[in-house]
This record gives structure tokens, C-alpha cells and sequence, in this order.
């Protein structure tokens, strides 16, 4: 069920965790802080999302401070219909991309607006936006403000981790025209994970 767990920092001080949960195709990963404040990036598909609920309660959780959905293929989305009824949640967020154009073709994004996109919690992050929780820094690097995407893993939200001197990058399913642009932008992409 689970690919990775790995903690970072010193045991008696709390540590910093990361668990990549195995959703078979997508990605689910669990943040949990030195003061198990919990942040789930992305959810797996609709299938997978019953296994990362049960990783959860396995592990006692019954709260998620935040939920990251990067963006919206149905591989990182899909699980967040479950969760979002099975877990308390403090903070959603997503990329804000206009999903009008898909509620023709799937009903799926048109759920994923009346479930996850109505909450009380629920804001847009793009490139600069900046949030917290337990110490624990995400530091959004794309997607831009006001750019105009040709499909949904060019806008998926790239954030950079930081706690203390430690630090990771989630860049889901960019392509490599936006590992370019970063690049090119000298965005702060050096990570120990």
C-alpha cells in the first residue's frame, strides 16, 4: 500500500514525514508534521482513493489540515470524492483552472466542482502564493497567474517544501516545456527530495 514513508529531522524533536502512498497509477502523498498536522498532495483515482482512506485510518488520522489537488486528471483528483467524505478538512486547494470545457465530456469535473471546489476551505494557488502549517513552508512556483494552458498537466501546481534547512519539490505531471520555463525563470528548484 504504501511505496515510501521517510522522515526527516531528529525523533525527539518530532520529525517531518513523507509517505508516498502506492495508488497504482497517479500519485497520493502524506505530509505530516513534527506536530502531525497532516497535508495530502493529490489523491490517486477514483478506485485508489478508498486505499489512501484506509492508509489514513491506519495510521489514526481523522483530519486533514490541507488537501493539494495538483491538477485535474482524474489519476490525481479522482480519490478526493472519498476523502472529502470521510475526513474532516481544514484547507483545499487547486490550480483554479477553468474545468467548464470538461463537464461536456465527463461528468466527473463537474462533480469535482460541486464536492471539492464548494468548500468552505477551498482557494486557488498559483506562482508566488505562499501557506503554512506546523512550520511547514509550500512555496508555490507555477502555475502563473493569467496564463492561458493547452491542457491539465502544463497548469499542475509545482510547490517547494520547506522546513528548516530541509526541502522538496512536487512538480506532479509537468511537461518539459514547463521544467524549461522554470528553469529559465531561475525558480528555486534545488531539493534534497
Amino acid at each position: 500500500m504504501i511505496l515510501l514513508r521517510a522522515p526527516f529531522g531528529n525523533a525527539e524533536d518530532g520529525a517531518l514525514s513523507f509517505s508516498f502512498i502506492d495508488v497504482g497509477e497517479g500519485e497520493a502523498t502524506l505530509v505530516q508534521t513534527p506536530k502531525n498536522r497532516t497535508v495530502l498532495i493529490d489523491t490517486g483515482n477514483v478506485i485508489s482513493g478508498y486505499a489512501v482512506t484506509e492508509y489514513l485510518r491506519h495510521h489514526g488520522i481523522t483530519r486533514l489540515d490541507a488537501l493539494i489537488i495538483t491538477h485535474h486528471h482524474p489519476d490525481h483528483m479522482g480519490g478526493a470524492f472519498l476523502i472529502a467524505q470521510m475526513f474532516a478538512i481544514g484547507r483545499i486547494y487547486d490550480n483554479g483552472y477553468d474545468l467548464g470545457g470538461y463537464h461536456v465530456q465527463d461528468d466527473l469535473y463537474r462533480w469535482y466542482e460541486e464536492c471539492i471546489r464548494t468548500h468552505a476551505g477551498y482557494s486557488v494557488l498559483k506562482a508566488g502564493d505562499s501557506f503554512s502549517v506546523d512550520g511547514v513552508t509550500f512555496d508555490v512556483l507555477w502555475p502563473l497567474h493569467d496564463m492561458a494552458f493547452t491542457g491539465l498537466n502544463e497548469c499542475s501546481v509545482v510547490m517547494k517544501l520547506r522546513y528548516k534547512t530541509f526541502s522538496a519539490l512536487f512538480t506532479a505531471d509537468i511537461p518539459a516545456a514547463v521544467e524549461k520555463t522554470l528553469i529559465a525563470q531561475k525558480a528555486p528548484l534545488d531539493a534534497h527530495l
